[in-house]
């Protein structure tokens, strides 16, 4: 997963992309912190090159919602992903 050609805007999409061992194609993934209501079941991807979010664009619950990179907040509603055991 990749930040489209390596933008550093907010809103740019999130793609798939060959792996070029970019910048722009690394995350920080962390668990959402407690005070903030996560319960270390969920996480925030933070891009490396340039500390923006994942975000799921205007809160879609709509199959193929777009998914961007926004200035990290410390709101719950930015992008997360619950971890699945196997």
């Amino acid at each position: 997963m990749e930040v489209a050609g390596g933008s550093t805007a907010r809103g740019v999409d999130l793609q798939q992309g060959t792996n070029l061992v970019a910048t722009y194609q690394h995350w920080n993934v962390a668990p959402v912190p407690s005070r903030i209501g996560g319960d270390f079941s969920y996480f925030m991807m933070t891009a490396v090159h340039s500390g923006k979010a994942a975000d799921v664009y205007n809160w879609s619950l709509r199959n193929w919602g777009r998914i961007v990179v926004w200035d990290k907040t410390n709101y719950v509603r930015r992008f997360t992903m619950s971890r699945a055991f196997a």
